[in-house]
Formats: structure tokens, C-alpha cells, sequence
């Protein structure tokens, strides 16, 4: 689930979360990876953050949704 959910976010926020959540770099250090600033890194992290668990929430319910309302008895 989760590697189907990262590969939903953009490029620029899914790049800062595999760096800073799945890599443990530090901010600094993923910063000077891509080539921005730090104030960059926390902000896109933030957002990717948001957005994955907004992913992982869809994905849940959908996977464990009990039946369509038309099959209910």
C-alpha cells in the first residue's frame, strides 16, 4: 500500500519524503540532495505527509469497505 501511495504524490514531494522518512536524511542533507533550501524540504515534507495520509485514508477505505450499499441485506 504504501509504495502504491507514494507513487500517487508528485515528484517534488514524494523526492523529500523517501529522503527525509525512508532514507533518514536530515533536513539539511536533503536539501543539498535536491538542490534547494531547507525552508523548501519542510514545507514539501509537510504537504507530501498530508497527501499520503489523505492516500493511505482512500486506500483503507476502499480496501476494506464490507459491501456496496446494493448488497446489503
Amino acid at each position: 500500500l504504501i509504495h502504491r501511495a507514494l507513487a500517487e504524490l508528485q515528484d517534488n514531494f514524494r523526492n523529500v519524503i523517501t529522503l527525509i522518512d525512508l532514507q533518514d536524511f536530515d533536513y539539511e542533507e536533503a536539501a543539498q540532495a535536491l538542490n534547494i533550501p531547507m525552508g523548501t524540504v519542510k514545507s514539501r515534507l509537510a504537504r507530501a505527509r498530508l497527501q499520503l495520509r489523505q492516500i493511505l485514508k482512500d486506500q483503507m477505505e476502499e480496501r476494506f469497505s464490507v459491501f456496496p450499499n446494493s448488497l446489503v441485506v
